[in-house]
């Protein structure tokens, strides 16, 4: 893990500066020779585990125990872990404040569990697909419009046995909650509690995106997770708990969050997702001159291929299948998950070699040497990774 300084990674071997074309992105300060390592990071503000996987995945170092229940289970909070040093590790981690935290939302979710089919019906809200995304206006107003409902739960958590305050209350816990999403935000909010705000600053510098969610649906999951959070969570936490917080971290999460997968079968299988801010700083090529992995809960990044001074370091955000994909399939891919059609040199030289074969040019694309990593894309800040799409993993 590098020095962070103002929540951005100090490293001799690269910077993080503005770019005219796509936000901030990483440059190489020096020569770097192929294998040249950049960077491990397991600074993990938020991250989630999906349900269906929290039995078969360590909470702690995110082994798969390929569909088998791991060894260790935490009874109360509904954690597993593949050994005792990482059971300690994550309790240790969590603390007492934390720990409880995570009692109260487990015991609500479980109590709350429902099936999947009901009444004959699948799915009980499926996506208007022609529903438009929510604008910034939906947003601000959608989270004003509960403030008043939050003030009521306030007081009664601090104590009003006033039944306005307490049929607020009594009224949220009624809802089901999205339990994936609640827990994605108690473990934000509990890394926002923490002594040392490195990470949580570091969440912060991310670029936010200004209208996060894809349809209304998942608006209203958010806020209502927020007034889940207000009414379970430990006194001591509350006035963490707020519109600010939960918004603020959905912004930087929605293009900024690696993929939880599989490590020894491609990545076929999908767990999860988290921030790792420190790693979100770079943007996106279809040729990479950086590589990645996971290892455990950290994730390392290495040069591939010489570098020269001054040129952009960038990864690939289609984990490898660019090579496979042709310029059309790609810029889908990045405009449909991270809201941005792919300017780097391998899709500038292959624009130009479509419209080459449209004038009769046999020339081929002339020398585009340099123009890559000026022109790629990917706005570190707005690009990296949508919820169970997750690029960059």
């Amino acid at each position: 893990m590098l020095p962070i300084s103002n929540g951005l990674p100090k490293s001799p071997l690269f910077q993080i500066k503005q770019t005219p074309t796509a936000g901030r992105a990483v440059f190489a300060t020096q020569f770097l020779k192929s294998g040249t390592h950049l960077l491990t990071t397991s600074t993990i503000p938020a991250s989630i585990l999906l349900r269906p996987y929290k039995r078969e995945v360590c909470a702690q170092c995110f082994h798969y125990n390929r569909g088998r229940n791991l060894p260790h289970k935490s009874i109360e909070t509904g954690h597993y872990f593949c050994t005792l040093k990482c059971s300690n590790l994550w309790h240790d981690e969590a603390g007492e404040i934390g720990i409880a935290a995570w009692v109260k939302v487990e015991t609500f979710v479980k109590a709350k569990k429902r099936p999947t089919f009901h009444n004959g019906e699948a799915y009980e809200n499926l996506p208007d697909a022609d529903a438009p995304f929510p604008t910034e206006e939906d947003i601000e107003r959608s989270w004003g419009e509960v403030e008043g409902t939050a003030h009521f739960i306030r007081q009664a958590r601090a104590g009003s046995t006033k039944k306005p305050h307490r049929r607020a209350v009594a009224a949220v816990l009624n809802v089901h909650p999205n339990a994936d999403l609640l827990c994605f935000q108690l473990d934000g909010t509990l890394a926002r509690a923490k002594d040392a705000p490195v990470g949580w600053d570091s969440l912060m510098e991310l670029v936010p995106d200004s209208t996060p969610y894809k349809r209304v649906q998942e608006l209203k999951d958010h806020v209502l997770s927020y007034l889940h959070l207000l009414c379970l969570l430990p006194l001591p936490l509350l006035d963490l708990v707020t519109p600010e917080l939960c918004l603020g971290l959905t912004q930087r999460d929605s293009h900024n969050s690696f993929g939880i997968r599989s490590l020894d079968d491609g990545g076929d299988e999908f767990f999860g997702y988290g921030v790792w801010p420190e790693a979100s700083f770079f943007n996106h090529s279809c040729r990479p001159n950086v590589g990645k992995r996971r290892e455990g809960r950290s994730w390392v990044f290495w040069v591939e291929g010489d570098v020269d001074v001054g040129k952009e370091l960038c990864i690939s955000y289609l984990g490898g299948d660019e090579a496979e994909m042709s310029l059309v399939e790609r810029r889908v891919m990045t405009v449909g998950t991270w809201g941005f059609e792919c300017g780097c040199g391998t899709c500038v030289e292959d624009v130009m070699r479509e419209k080459g074969k449209v004038l009769g040019d046999t020339n081929g694309v002339g020398d585009l040497n340099g123009f890559e990593m000026v022109a790629s894309n990917g706005t570190n800040g707005v690009g990296n990774g949508v919820h169970g799409l997750n690029g960059h993993g």
